[in-house]
């Protein structure tokens, strides 16, 4: 059973997942009307976010304050998905700052409803601050993992193909 600590380190990423795979079925069905041809439709959204994130370096809480911003495009046979979310953060335990980023970009072109698709998602906690004793010094965690779509008839799944994690 996975620790808790992972567990929420890996329920972010899903949320963020499931953000993109919202898009995938627009890219089966055609453009209408003023959007028909060569035509591109971008939709941006920029979200104020609190939460508390797990930093598995230095073994503490962090409650994060930032900017969540998404955006994705799509035009006949094309779609793309970007994703950031930032903020600074204090731990729980020793009020100690951090630094939070986490990131993500996915392009798709395609005529097909049946495809597969990977992208990166990248992130990282860093300290600021050093009240906290860790060993060599290393508690910058960061996290990286290669997500893989797999879209049959137009319906999403998705997996995590590869995943590490590193304290520098």
């Amino acid at each position: 059973m996975p620790s808790r600590q992972h567990q929420r380190l890996t329920i972010r990423p899903i949320m963020v997942v499931a953000l993109f795979c919202m898009g995938i079925p627009a890219m089966a069905r055609p453009l209408d009307g003023a959007q028909a041809g060569n035509s591109s439709t971008t939709k941006e959204q920029d979200t104020d976010v609190v939460f508390d994130e797990a930093d598995p370096c230095t073994f503490e809480d962090v409650h994060v304050v930032g900017k969540m911003s998404s955006s994705t495009t799509q035009r006949p046979n094309f779609f793309r998905f970007r994703f950031h979310q930032f903020g600074k953060g204090t731990g729980l335990t020793t009020s100690d700052r951090y630094q939070y980023q986490q990131t993500q970009e996915s392009e798709i072109k395609t005529t097909a409803k049946t495809f597969e698709d990977e992208f990166e998602m990248r992130k990282h906690i860093i300290r600021l601050d050093s009240t906290l004793f860790v060993p060599d010094d290393r508690d910058d965690f960061f996290l990286y993992e290669l997500v893989k779509t797999v879209v049959k008839d137009g319906k999403p799944t998705v997996s995590v193909e590869k995943s590490k994690t590193d304290c520098k």
